[in-house]
Formats: structure tokens, sequence, C-alpha cells
């Protein structure tokens, strides 16, 4: 069973406190400096329920969401419904390994560590390939990815989470298992979920398989598929990279 899928009865909950306003915005800042043109279209893999989308549509930029659950992408259209009504928003399930949109954008955006989680190299590579096949001479890759000189310093450690709405209780504990050899984090999650009214408690248990990234790789695989890296930053921060960004945000240019 697809992991977000389940994801999507409590997604938002588990993040209620990320500022989906602050990150959207602060794409399009660097939209505004590295591209040379304005930006009229977004490509977003790994769209989730559709909350930075909300913001961009309200710029009047069009978005094209991609995800692979289904349950996410019902989320984001109900959130973004009257967009959908308006043929500003569009929203495709898929794997983005074997994205065939059939058309274009200047602008392709993957948040939230989407593409740590192609976790081989025939992954990756199908990944690039499909979003040079997506982008404009010209255009941005926007995306974000573990970056493996902080994992490695600073090793991901069990840690438990837990928060609560009108309706559910959830407690999420976390077990990461480091894959040195591998580049590679096997998150295990173990979910509980109780419903307030009832009392009933839900067990989901899953396993979370997440790459981490260095710089020279992501070069190569710039190289690779016809781009050149542009800018870098610890995700949503501006600030330089280091042993101690978690996140890396990497700006690519189709060449």
């Amino acid at each position: 069973m697809n992991p977000f899928n389940l994801y999507s009865q409590y997604y938002d909950l588990l993040y209620k406190n990320k500022n989906y306003q602050m990150e959207s915005e602060h794409v399009l800042k660097l939209i505004q400096k590295h591209l040379t043109e304005s930006c009229s279209k977004i490509i977003n893999l790994g769209c989730g329920t559709g909350s930075h989308d909300r913001y961009w549509l309200e710029k009047e930029i069009e978005v094209i969401g991609v995800d692979q659950s289904s349950e996410m992408l019902q989320e984001a259209a109900r959130k973004n419904e009257k967009y959908l009504n308006q043929r500003k928003a569009r929203y495709v399930q898929s794997d983005l390994t074997i994205l065939n949109l059939g058309e274009t954008s200047k602008v392709v955006v993957s948040l939230f560590d989407v593409f740590s989680y192609l976790t081989t190299n025939e992954s990756l590579d199908l990944g690039f390939s499909a979003v040079s096949k997506h982008l404009e001479k010209g255009g941005l890759f926007i995306f974000d990815a573990w970056y493996g000189p902080c994992v490695l310093t600073e090793q991901p450690i069990k840690k438990t989470r837990t928060l609560e709405n009108e309706e559910i209780h959830v407690s999420r504990f976390t077990e990461p298992v480091l894959l040195v050899n591998e580049n590679r984090v096997d998150v295990h999650f173990t979910i509980d979920i109780q419903d307030k009214k009832t009392g009933k408690h839900e067990i989901h248990k899953e396993l979370h398989p997440v790459r981490y990234l260095f710089l020279p790789e992501v070069k190569n695989l710039a190289r690779k598929y016809g781009f050149e890296l542009l800018y870098t930053e610890g995700s949503m921060t501006g600030k330089p990279l280091g042993t101690d960004t978690f996140s890396a945000l990497f700006i690519l240019v189709k060449s």
C-alpha cells in the first residue's frame, strides 16, 4: 500500500504549523530573480494536498499539480476548487518518474524533499529525465532534498510527535535507520490515530526510504539531462549549504 494514501487522513494536521505561504512566496522570489521572463505556469511535482498551489494560484499563475496519491489530489482539488472551475488549476495522478503531461512549462517545482524518495540511481535518472521533458529551454527546475553532509554529521534520531484537532489525536513515532553505503535512510513510522468521539484507535506502520544527495551528484545529474546549476541554499532559508543544512534547495536551468 502506498504510504501517502494513509497520510491523506491527517496530513494537514501533521503539518499545520508549516508556513506554506512563506515557502510559496520564497519560491516566487527565487523565480523572479533567476527566470528571465514572467512566470505564468508552474508544474508542481509531489503537490500533496495543494497547500503551496493556493498561493501561486492567487498570484494568477496556472498550476498543474502532480501526485501519486489519489487521496492527496482529492484534497488538493477541494482546497482549490474555484481555480479548477476557472481552469487555472489541474491535478494529475502519476508517478513523477513516468510523467507525460504532453506539455511544457518555464518552471517545474518539487518541494518537501520529494526527490529524496527517488532512492536508486535509476529512479533519479528517470526523475531528472521527466523534468527535462516538461521544461522549456531557459526554464527553471526548483527542488529540495535531504543533504548528505548534514545527514552524516548529525544523523537522524528517534523522535515522537503528538498533535490533535477536534476530531482526532495523533501520535507519530519515528525510528530512522541510516544506511551509509546506500546514501539512504529508512524511516520507520508508527502512527497511532485516536477518534476522539469513539475512543477508537487505529495503528498504522509505514516505511519511508529516503535518499540523501550531495552537491557533486546533483551537478552530474544536471549536466546529464541538459541543465546547469544556478543556485543552492538551505531550503527556504537563503543560507549557504553546510553540515547544518538538513534540506538543500537547488535551482537548475534548462540549457
